[in-house]
């Protein structure tokens, strides 16, 4: 069982295309890495590689099976 994740994303205005929300957080609030892989369509769209499958996915699962410390971690 993983955990799936998504994009939020906001359209303020017509000018703004669907900007993706975020934040800076500090360092000190990073506790660990995890691994991400994309949810795949039926059909995987030809523009997506390795360098933009962050850009290009908006669904993702949550690896949590990476380490031992991951499994314990995340859940």
């Amino acid at each position: 069982m993983m955990y799936r994740i998504k994009k939020v994303s906001t359209s303020s205005s017509i000018l703004d295309k669907n900007k993706v929300q975020g934040s800076i957080l500090p360092l000190s609030h990073i506790r660990q890495s995890c691994m991400l892989f994309p949810v795949f369509p039926s059909s995987v769209p030809a523009q997506w590689k390795a360098d933009n499958i962050l850009d290009n996915a908006s669904s993702f699962y949550i690896n949590n099976w990476l380490s031992k410390y991951c499994y314990q971690t995340i859940y």
